[in-house]
């Protein structure tokens, strides 16, 4: 996610929210809103602003983004619905909105942010960070010392009107990423928002971004505020998306999905139906380029695919990884390979949410010779990563590439055991709170054996039971679900029922035999 001009003044909120009361500057006039954007049309937060306001308008003009419709949640259940411009609306009211947006990944939850941002930064002040960015630049524990160091890099000179505002305006805070923060650096920032809260119940707004399931402690955040879900796409809005970017090979497309049955479709959580496979903005992109991959023909398919979640992403990972096995002369799965080995390098844990490479990652897993280096820059440098913030640091292109690759981790620690593999899914299941490698993993070679495992995982740790059930639905081969195989024992009241739920949804969406 984008930064303002004053990302730095994030900083300086959270140390206010840890810290001191801020000292006033007498003002021979009261603060306001509209004098202090005023004031900045031309410094670093209007120009970021007219620059966001200049993007919105164009998305929207080209149905690049459409307004969403996010459901109000209490005990996992939606119970209400609040549309994109009520929101708008409510967060230009003092203190009146504090909660979580959670979704998928890939249902554009940092686009509704940008959204937020461009419609309302001429209005109140706002700000945006990545925390995950954050504490990954910065090594930071986001505990209040660490932000001030922050602070005194970013801010500088601050303008003396500022607090004020703070402490008698609405403001909005939108934090994204929050579920891939390290768990330990995870709880200090939550420490912080709550303190952040507490220093301006009477001015400030603030939502926080995750994925779900979420840290228990961030399903405290929500229940203290509000809870929004963003809801998977439904049918009409992913066949006009493959519209926009297929125009007329959209057909041959659908005619692909039949074959091989990526165009099954299941009841939401909201009452309309959506495709399982293409359920989310990203999925809908997976799914067509490794389609379009195949020229749409079945034929073209390797002989184990399966319309599994695993699966299409590592179709997916081979086409992004298709430039730099071009560059090399390699094959693609020699790139997957190298990638595989940097990860397992890293040595991975259960509580592992996100992974930063660098170069020397990297000529580790390479033959010493006069070529690694160059070697590295192009993989690094490939489709298949991203540059961070930081010089000469890149991630995995988003965090369900990342989430592919970290199952396949997990998937070669369960098939090291044996026949018994499966008893593993217990021990890696704190993986699981990043919901997504669970469905990958249910998919891979050996974790599709486990099905049975990770659905107890999962219920056992009180994720939703509509989250599992789309999670297995989606990540779950056909030719492996048999009705038999799906016997849970020794399970508590709580998770039996999610169990049988998860299991309902299965049978009924015609995933069981």
């Amino acid at each position: 996610m984008r930064k303002s001009g004053l990302a730095g003044a994030i900083g300086l909120l959270l140390v206010l929210a840890c810290g001191s009361t801020p000292k006033v500057v007498p003002l021979a006039e009261k603060a306001s809103s509209e004098s202090w954007l005023q004031k900045q049309a031309d410094r670093g937060y209007g120009k970021h602003c007219a620059s966001l306001q200049a993007k919105h308008s164009a998305d929207l003009e080209k149905d690049y983004y459409r307004p969403v419709t996010l459901s109000i949640l209490t005990d996992g259940v939606g119970v209400r619905e609040i549309a994109e411009p009520m929101l708008v609306k409510e967060l230009q009211k003092p203190a009146t909105v504090h909660g979580v947006v959670q979704g998928r990944g890939g249902l554009g939850k940092s686009r509704l942010a940008m959204s937020l941002e461009a419609q309302l930064c001429s209005e109140i002040p706002v700000f945006m960070v990545d925390l995950s960015e954050l504490y990954e630049r910065d090594r930071r524990q986001l505990n209040e010392r660490d932000i001030m160091d922050v602070i005194l890099e970013r801010v500088g000179v601050g303008d003396p009107a500022f607090g004020e505002l703070l402490l008698e305006k609405p403001w909005l805070l939108l934090m994204d990423s929050l579920d891939e923060v390290h768990l330990e650096a995870r709880d200090r920032a939550i420490k912080g928002i709550e303190s952040l809260r507490a220093r301006y119940p009477n001015s400030m707004n603030s939502l926080v971004f995750v994925r779900v399931p979420v840290h228990p402690k961030v399903a405290d955040l929500a229940f203290r505020g509000n809870n929004y879900e963003l809801q998977p796409l439904p049918v009409l809005r992913a066949d006009e998306l493959l519209e926009q970017a297929l125009g007329s090979r959209a057909r041959d497309f659908m005619d692909f999905a039949a074959s091989t049955r990526l165009d099954r479709t299941t009841m939401a959580r909201s009452g309309y139906y959506g495709y399982v496979h293409l359920s989310t903005y990203r999925d809908v992109k997976v799914a067509r380029k490794v389609a379009a991959s195949f020229d749409f023909r079945t034929d073209n398919l390797p002989w184990n695919f399966t319309p599994s979640r695993f699966d299409l992403y590592t179709e997916y990972a081979k086409i992004l990884a298709e430039p730099a096995a071009r560059a090399l002369q390699w094959k693609t799965a020699d790139v997957i390979s190298l990638v595989e080995r940097m990860i397992q390098a890293k040595g991975p844990t259960p509580h592992t949410r996100s992974l930063v490479f660098e170069e020397r990652d990297c000529l580790k897993q390479i033959s010493a010779n006069l070529v690694a280096s160059a070697v590295c820059d192009t993989v690094l440098q490939s489709p298949l990563f991203r540059p961070t913030q930081t010089r000469a640091r890149f991630k995995l292109r988003n965090q369900s590439i990342l989430d592919r690759f970290l199952a396949a981790w997990a998937d070669v620690q369960i098939s090291n055991v044996g026949p018994n593999g499966c008893k593993e899914v217990e021990r890696l299941s704190s993986l699981f709170e990043s919901a997504e490698i669970a469905g990958f993993l249910a998919g891979a070679p050996a974790g599709q054996n486990c099905g049975p495992e990770i659905l107890a995982a999962l219920c056992g740790k009180g994720v939703d039971s509509v989250q599992v059930f789309e999670l297995l639905d989606q990540g779950l081969p056909m030719n492996v679900r048999k009705k038999e195989k799906f016997t849970i024992q020794d399970t508590s009241a709580t998770q039996a029922q999610c169990v049988r739920e998860v299991l309902d949804g299965l049978f009924v969406s015609g995933g069981l035999p």
